[in-house]
């Protein structure tokens, strides 16, 4: 069972990179770097920060609460753009992350 989620997690991973919705948020002169993981289905984006925590629901399930993974499928496809992929990761301006950061905050407050 834990073989099959982290095989069928690591396909979504790449499946993210694949369709090009990893993008780095790099805010200067501060050094602040984030990701955001556009959702697979309707608007909307997921924020990871420092591969350690992502505002999905599995996350908060699967890996906070229930203690079955070691992190979402978001997370892995941001390890994996970081260290294999870089050329697939977008890169945003701080003037744009604020217009989707409000994106965030509201799908999180419609979840």
């Amino acid at each position: 069972m834990v073989t099959r989620t982290k095989n069928a997690d690591y396909l979504k991973a790449l499946r993210a990179i694949k369709d090009r919705r990893i993008i780095r948020v790099l805010i200067m002169p501060e050094g602040v770097e984030y990701y955001l993981v556009k959702k697979r289905k309707g608007s909307g984006y997921y924020l990871v920060t420092d591969d350690l925590h992502c505002t999905c629901d599995s996350f908060l399930f699967d890996v906070i609460l229930r203690r079955k993974k070691k992190y979402c499928y978001h997370i892995m496809a941001v390890k994996l753009c970081k260290s294999k992929f870089a050329s697939q990761c977008r890169e945003i301006k701080k003037e744009n992350f604020e217009i989707i950061f409000k994106e965030i905050l509201k799908g999180l407050i419609n979840q």
